[in-house]
């Protein structure tokens, strides 16, 4: 459809239904999807086949990896073994095992180790030899050791009158002996300070009584004392071999050390390989992709051109919109569509503005007076104050009183007279000036209502029983400035014929939540009429009051 001239809101412009300027735009869009269908499907297929070919691939390297690292392991272990165990046949095996893991075809996988494994398994018969070398010198110091211990404590035993028996016994018994690796310092010190003590023992030889003992004796030291020159010569020979050893064994752990980091280099290398093989296979997917998104893109560009024109309108009615919600301002369009339904949903909004605006004035308006007759219901017409219907709803609303809260009951003293006498137009003017008395004589937030004929009520709030009862006595001095004769109020003092009146007193104590409201309503009316009690021109505070108080104050009421 078009809009003629008589359209309130927008001129007259060719348009278009909807779905005839969106075909135009969805049609490319259906292409993408379907091109896209079709390519997932293709690049699906060269990336099942490609990952099933890497899968391939890895599972054989990482098999041959955990071979390789297994053996690793075992190497280690075979050497540290070898290496460092006291155990001469423990040592053999682990050689031997060594010697099988460098031997394993598995390692032949990698041209690249070769030297390195070549030069282990010389290091490692070197080592080997070197080893059975050290266990056997370390075995004919430590024999040489026993020897010399046995001849020792020989001559000892025959200076001391051992027998025979005692002597072979501790020939049987353990000796301190050379462990695997240990240094031999210890031993030479041993060595250098049993020298003086054969010398010593050899030269008390006349403590040796009988004949056939001494000769013993004297041959046994003539065996003894070339013993340490020659067994020292055994240990620095055996602590050469340990060097040797030690140094070929370091050999062996560098290679194994260097074999490690050559396969985990292998195995970085291998890893890097897979990953340029993925990268090159994507480099070939990636011409496909670019040229499918450049043609998504252009014609995404496409749609939100398209859909620029079509949501412009609609754009800009949105913002005016907003506009008329905060300033209640018709929205003033201008910009037009080429699709009819979005020209009607722009006429249809104007219309709608147009019904909130009136809707919303009549509202305010409503509301307004609401608002005028509530206040009106809640407020005494005559004073100005707060009526009886106020302080019910006051009431309700507030259960529990606050701490320190006080409720003042005012009386006009002998107010019937006045009506009486002067007329009731003249006691509603004196219930006026009273009620701007009491308005101006407390808070603004505490309330004044108007309880009913000359009854007035106070809640005050924030203030202690002294408090009250201080402002209770201002009101009370402040009223007899009102003329009872004519109405009139004198400055700074009493009127001629002054007005009084009575106040009752009830208070919450600190806690709150002590009493409800009615109850300090029927407290602050028994103190005033106390007050009244008292001769009026008062203020009293409600005090608990025995039955025949109680009696008095309704003698007084009548």
């Amino acid at each position: 459809m078009t809009y003629d001239s008589s359209s309130p809101f927008l001129p007259q412009k060719r348009s278009m239904p909807l779905r005839k300027f969106l075909l135009p735009l969805i049609l490319p869009l259906v292409l993408v999807v379907a091109g896209s269908v079709a390519l997932s499907l293709s690049v699906r297929s060269q990336v099942d086949d490609f990952a099933k070919q890497l899968e391939r691939e890895t599972e054989s390297s990482l098999h041959l990896t955990q071979h390789i690292f297994s053996d690793l392991l075992g190497l280690d272990s075979s050497l540290h073994e070898m290496l460092y165990t006291s155990d001469g046949t423990h040592a053999r095996l682990s050689y031997a095992n060594a010697a099988r893991i460098l031997s394993e075809t598995t390692f032949d996988q990698h041209e690249s180790t070769n030297p390195i494994i070549s030069d282990m398994r010389e290091n490692l018969l070197e080592t080997w030899k070197l080893r059975q070398k050290y266990d056997a010198a370390r075995s004919a110091v430590n024999r040489d050791w026993e020897i010399l211990f046995s001849n020792l404590f020989e001559l000892t035993s025959l200076m001391s009158g051992y027998t025979t028996e005692l002597v072979t016994d501790y020939k049987n018994t353990d000796r301190v002996t050379i462990r695997h690796l240990e240094s031999i310092a210890v031993h030479l010190d041993n060595l250098a300070s049993l020298k003086p003590a054969i010398a010593r023992i050899c030269k008390d030889k006349k403590k040796v009584t009988d004949i056939a003992t001494l000769q013993i004796f004297n041959e046994k030291c003539s065996e003894i004392r070339p013993v340490p020159a020659q067994l020292k010569v055994s240990l620095l020979e055996l602590e050469q071999i340990r060097d040797q050893f030690l140094a070929s064994a370091q050999k062996v752990e560098n290679d194994a050390n260097s074999l490690r980091r050559k396969y985990s280099v292998i195995e970085k290398t291998g890893l890097f390989e897979q990953i340029h093989q993925v990268t090159l296979f994507y480099g070939h997917l990636l011409p496909v992709f670019l040229a499918f998104v450049i043609l998504a893109v252009m014609l995404a560009l496409t749609a939100v051109i398209g859909a620029f024109f079509v949501l412009k309108p609609l754009t800009e009615l949105t913002t005016q919109m907003r506009h008329f919600l905060a300033t209640q301002e018709m929205p003033k369009l201008k910009a037009r569509s080429p699709v009819e339904e979005i020209n009607d949903v722009i006429n249809w909004m104007q219309r709608f503005c147009k019904l909130i605006l009136r809707n919303r004035r009549d509202l305010d308006s409503l509301t307004n007076r609401y608002g005028e007759l509530l206040i009106d219901a809640h407020k005494d017409p005559l004073t100005g104050l707060a009526n009886r219907k106020a302080l019910e709803e006051f009431i309700a609303k507030h259960d529990k009183l606050p701490a320190n809260a006080t409720l003042l009951m005012i009386d006009l003293d002998f107010f019937k007279e006045i009506n009486d006498v002067r007329g009731h137009i003249f006691g509603d003017e004196i219930l006026r000036v009273v009620a701007r008395h009491l308005r101006r004589n407390v808070s603004h937030s505490d309330p004044v209502y108007r309880y009913g004929g000359e009854e007035f009520c106070i809640f005050l709030t924030n203030v202690t029983e002294e408090e009250a009862e201080r402002i209770a006595w201002r009101l009370v001095r402040g009223v007899r400035c009102i003329s009872r004769g004519d109405a009139s109020v004198r400055a700074d003092r009493d009127a001629d014929d002054p007005l009084t009146i009575s106040v009752g007193i009830a208070a919450v104590s600190e806690r709150a939540g002590e009493k409800d409201f009615l109850s300090l309503l029927r407290e602050a009316d028994e103190a005033l009429y106390e007050a009244k009690r008292s001769g009026r021109n008062c203020a009293r505070v409600f005090r608990i009051r025995t039955q025949t108080t109680l009696k008095d104050d309704a003698q007084v009421r009548d």
